[in-house]
């Protein structure tokens, strides 16, 4: 009796880490696949993002062309063009990935990377391309770069920290080289900037 009892206990001890474990695999699954949920839509829309940014830029220089040297609005347009034009081919290959089996985390590191560069540029535009004896232009340069962060928000919705590592680069320097000038108009452009920044921020907690 004593060894039958024994033995039963044995087995619902077995068996109830097998449960245990199966439970955890399960769930280990689950996210897994929602990660990869995730990564797959940053993916998908970035196409549709680096077409915006190739006009966008375009235009900004086109609009700058008479106010900023044309030699370093070439280069910046050329490095904007040459590094969205590599992240395209990064989406195609993805493409190609096992969408059940695909390592989410090292798609997600390439695509962090890529906005963290993206966004970089778009930084050294609000500095480097800088006219700073034309407030309109000063205006334009920081309405570009809002709109870039407010598609980034939509862009970006699966990857809270995709989106810090785009506006925070993208927008801080022209904020700051806006502070820099010191005229009361501009600060107050540059606190706009930051509000902006603030308000995005809480926008992509949602």
């Amino acid at each position: 009796r004593y060894a039958m009892k024994g033995a039963a206990r044995g087995f619902e001890e077995v068996t109830g880490t097998d449960g245990e474990d199966a439970a955890s695999a399960a769930s280990r699954s689950v996210r897994e696949a929602v990660e990869r949920t995730r990564v797959g839509l940053l993916y998908q829309h970035l196409p549709q993002a680096l077409f915006v940014t190739a006009v966008n830029g375009a235009l900004l220089v086109w609009i700058l062309s008479g106010v900023v040297d044309r030699a370093t609005l070439t280069l910046w347009l050329t490095l904007l063009l040459s590094f969205s034009a590599a992240r395209y081919g990064l989406a195609l290959t993805f493409r190609s990935e096992n969408r059940a089996t695909f390592d989410a985390e090292r798609w997600r590191t390439f695509f962090f990377n890529g906005a963290a560069v993206t966004a970089a540029l778009w930084g050294i535009a609000g500095v480097a391309l800088f006219p700073a004896d034309s407030v309109d232009h000063q205006a334009f340069i920081g309405f570009v770069l809002a709109g870039m962060s407010a598609g980034a928000v939509a862009s970006f919705i699966t990857s809270h920290a995709v989106f810090l590592a785009f506006i925070i680069p993208a927008c801080t320097p022209y904020a700051l080289r806006m502070f820099e000038q010191g005229d009361p108009m501009q600060i107050a452009m540059g606190m706009m900037c930051l509000a902006f920044m603030a308000a995005m921020y809480m926008t992509s907690k949602k």
